[in-house]
């Protein structure tokens, strides 16, 4: 799996252009891995992907977003997508705002995750490193926590025990995003 310019903040016929040379690059020695899109406006504008897709096969389109900051309107757009037929990939996203701080956002995360489980997106989770780090919002892990303290939730940030939560609550999907050989 391949994950090609994170966060572009250009258009998307820039980014496409460069996507299938790219693209092209890659299938020469990897004919049919999956390979993950970014999208405009730091990879949150999937919708904008949507009216114009790479036509090529395996491939995906990434979307960011960070619950606190990302709402209702961005929901709709990624809706869009899904619903124009563009596989999505959720490769960041967080709990907090944007810029990874604040506090965690429950209802907004909720919201994500059953957009994300209705539709069957996979979802990756920023902020697998300790608070002492910045931004520490969207850190999954006090500071101080080792490889041996790691599996104890009293070393988990409200944003650790809230992924967590998820995962251990949530029948996690296997999806192929959409994507055919």
């Amino acid at each position: 799996m391949f994950e090609i310019w994170n966060e572009p903040k250009t258009s998307w016929p820039v980014v496409k252009s460069y996507a299938e040379n790219v693209i092209d690059l890659i299938r020469t020695n990897s004919p049919s891995n999956i390979i993950i899109v970014g999208t405009p406006t730091y990879s949150q504008r999937v919708d904008t992907a949507s009216l114009d897709p790479i036509a090529k096969s395996n491939i995906a389109y990434t979307l960011h977003y960070y619950a606190a900051t990302h709402k209702g309107t961005q929901r709709s757009q990624t809706l869009t997508a899904i619903n124009n037929g563009l596989p999505v990939f959720i490769t960041e996203y967080g709990t907090v705002d944007h810029l990874g701080s604040g506090e965690v956002n429950v209802n907004s995360s909720n919201a994500w995750w059953d957009l994300a489980d209705t539709n069957k997106l996979s979802y990756v989770n920023w902020g697998v490193f300790p608070s002492g780090a910045t931004p520490p919002g969207s850190a999954a892990f006090l500071t101080g926590t080792t490889n041996l303290t790691i599996n104890d939730p009293n070393n988990w940030t409200p944003s650790g025990q809230l992924v967590n939560q998820k995962y251990f609550s949530t029948v996690q999907y296997t999806n192929t995003f959409g994507c055919t050989q």
